[in-house]
């Protein structure tokens, strides 16, 4: 082999190694995210100055959902819904079944992403003129569908909370 192709293959492989050698970091280093209770959200949401409602009345017993929470930003331009399952297992189903029907919005030019480290999942999608959100912490879920014009608020609003 001609050194040039040598070289070549050894700064790919370094950088192989590097690249997962950092996401095995990630991944062993990693922390739990700190899962909010419904009066934790609630309180935060209103706070920010979110009118928050009580939606549980909603679900029937077949969803495995304990408590659901609407906040409504202040000019009404969208909505954040929060749920608390019975268990992991049921939030993970609800976002799954979610995740797929979203994923069945697809159409040209979309952008996505997806992460799911320790007991955090995340999804979104920006389709169709629409943001969509999942964001799972253990038993408790995000749902977020709405205007692509409200993307920024929604992303900034996650973060402060931690979801």
């Amino acid at each position: 082999m001609k050194k040039p192709v040598k070289i070549a293959l050894i700064v790919i492989a370094v950088i192989v190694v590097v690249a997962v050698l950092a996401i095995c970091a990630v991944l062993i280093f990693a922390k739990d995210k700190t899962v909010l209770t419904a009066e934790e959200f609630k309180t935060q949401m209103e706070e920010k100055g979110y009118i928050v409602e009580d939606a549980t009345y909603q679900s029937t017993s077949d969803d495995h959902i304990d408590q659901i929470y609407e906040a409504t930003s202040q000019d009404n331009g969208y909505k954040i819904e929060f749920y608390v399952f019975e268990n992991i297992e049921y939030a993970k189903m609800f976002y799954d079944v979610n995740k797929d029907a979203f994923e069945d919005t697809i159409s040209s030019g979309y952008l996505k992403s997806s992460i799911s480290i320790k007991n955090y999942s995340k999804y979104s999608l920006s389709s169709n003129n629409k943001y969509k959100v999942l964001s799972r912490v253990e038993n408790t879920v995000i749902y977020v569908n709405e205007n692509i014009a409200y993307t920024d608020a929604i992303k900034n609003l996650l973060n402060e909370i931690g979801y």
